[in-house]
């Protein structure tokens, strides 16, 4: 009987922190690591704190034939730490585009 409330404990846990990283993750989506490359927020019991490095420089994105956009585009590494009552959850990382305005369009 104790083996089997064990394996329930256990499988708790695991559904726990796979929900923790999938809202984590969904979150994580709201965020644009080049104006936001670090920071923490609380979501539910579960505190996430993330840090961002570029890994390839921003680059102008392309708005037609050899026109540069209004915006430069970068790839990011994303590591998120989650942390449950004080004790760490679990860390992952992540690949995340980042973006910034860097200039304004044409008036006709």
């Amino acid at each position: 009987m104790a083996q089997s409330v064990k394996m329930v404990q256990r499988a708790e846990a695991a559904h726990d922190r796979e929900l923790a990283q999938r809202n984590a993750i969904a979150w994580l989506q709201t965020i644009n690591p080049a104006n936001q490359p670090s920071g923490m927020v609380r979501l539910g019991d579960v505190l996430v704190r993330w840090a961002a490095q570029p890994v390839e420089p921003p680059r102008d994105a392309m708005a037609g034939y050899l026109q540069a956009g209004l915006y430069q585009v970068g790839l990011y590494r994303v590591r998120l730490e989650l942390e449950q009552d004080g004790q760490p959850l679990v860390e992952m990382e992540v690949r995340r585009v980042g973006y910034k305005q860097v200039r304004k369009p044409e008036v006709l």
